[in-house]
């Protein structure tokens, strides 16, 4: 804005003396004033509100241009495809060996876990004519949907696994070891437990356990390590779905799976004779709807790294899935969560090395010096396959 100008003159008097002649005398004076002086109050607002309204709306613009590029990061980032490799790895027989199918998120009672079921039936008889008999099934979590069981004697576990996996050919002989996953905590977790009190074929001693198994012609042994992953899940305390005197009740026992895990690692570490598994409902990685488990990451993935396991096991989302961390390569990790359908959308991981999302399950066998892994769709068809040679130290 342009300053305003004012002159001013000053008349001076006329002072005399010896005859002199006096003159007048002018002195000017010169003031100058900003525009905001001549303004009133109210236009002096107006200017302030303008000024603050352009900041805000300079602002607003800056805010909304970073939120878009923040929304196309994201969608550029998930919306990448996930990697599908299909090695073909090198295999040979052995009259030596462990075989079992691992399924999980199967306890619907529906006709898509009927159809898992009567392939993994199937494939177990087809390795039988072959001399590779199915010699138990692990079921990785959420045996009973929606919210698990109100006791030993609920009809569910008629509905939902005597009379499915109980009637089928290559199946109906087998051993089930179960674990909890994060639906079966609905309501009692305690009853499935107890339940392997009246069905032997079900086998859940306690929340977290192991076992071990000699191989057919006792030329090495396997420690399966079974964990109760549910109390690690930080958000499941929040959640009133969930039986909450439960989790707070086994959250105390987090350290003593840790440690379960750690002396059985360490006790076959360098052993040539020995493998180790890990068994847990939840994911340390996944693609699926869930995604990666942080408490995992930093509770278990150490440990596996620390010791060189060969493979860790889960479910929880529904599908298959093969992962592996490339800066710690010793672990795969297998989700196999599809023993009843209801598929999720899948997300971009870049640990992931191949999925499929729908129903399926898994075939592992174990020889002296490899693991052998195979995923099969819900009608049996074989996905891909891969192998895993024992560490060298």
């Amino acid at each position: 804005m342009n300053d305003t100008y004012e002159e001013q003159v000053d008349e001076v008097g006329i002072s005399g003396g010896g005859g002199g002649v006096g003159g007048s005398s002018a002195s000017n004076q010169h003031r100058y004033y900003s525009a905001g002086d001549l303004m009133d109050e109210k236009s002096k607002k107006r200017v302030s509100r303008g000024f603050i309204a352009i900041a805000a709306f300079v602002i607003l613009v800056i805010a909304l241009g970073l939120l878009a590029l923040l929304i196309l990061s994201i969608a550029l980032y998930w919306t990448r495809a996930n990697k599908h490799l299909y090695p073909n790895p090198e295999y040979s027989q052995s009259t030596d060996y462990m075989h079992f199918v691992v399924v999980g998120d199967q306890g619907r009672g529906n006709d898509a876990q009927k159809t898992v079921a009567a392939s993994m039936g199937k494939y177990c008889e087809s390795s039988a004519s072959i001399g590779k008999a199915c010699q138990f099934v692990i079921g990785v979590g959420d045996n009973i949907y929606d919210n698990g069981v109100t006791d030993m004697y609920d009809q569910q576990f008629k509905t939902k696994f005597e009379d499915i996996y109980g009637t089928i050919d290559g199946l109906k002989d087998l051993k089930w070891y179960m674990m909890l996953g994060n639906h079966d905590y609905r309501l009692n977790p305690e009853a499935q437990i107890q339940y392997s009190q009246i069905n032997p074929r079900w086998i859940m001693p306690d929340y977290f356990y192991s076992f071990e198994k000699i191989s057919t012609q006792g030329g090495f042994n396997v420690s399966f390590v079974v964990t109760d992953t549910n109390p690690f899940v930080k958000s499941y305390f929040s959640k009133s779905v969930m039986n909450q005197t439960a989790l707070n009740n086994r959250k105390v026992n987090n350290t003593d799976q840790l440690t379960m895990i750690e002396s059985i690692m360490e006790k076959n570490y360098k052993n040539p004779n020995k493998w180790t598994l890990v068994f847990g409902h939840h994911p340390v990685y996944s693609t699926g709807v869930h995604y990666d488990t942080p408490e995992l990451l930093a509770s278990y993935e150490p440990i596996f790294d620390r010791y060189k396991l060969p493979l860790y096991m889960s479910g929880h989302d529904h599908l298959l899935n093969w992962l592996s961390n490339p800066k710690l390569p010793y672990t795969q990790y297998v989700i196999s969560g599809g023993g009843a359908g209801n598929t999720k959308p899948i997300l971009y991981n870049a640990n992931s090395l191949n999925e499929w999302n729908d129903s399926g399950f898994f075939s592992i066998e174990i020889q002296y010096s490899f693991i052998f892994a195979r995923a099969f769709d819900k009608n049996g068809k074989e996905l891909w396959k891969f192998r895993i040679d024992k560490p060298t130290y």
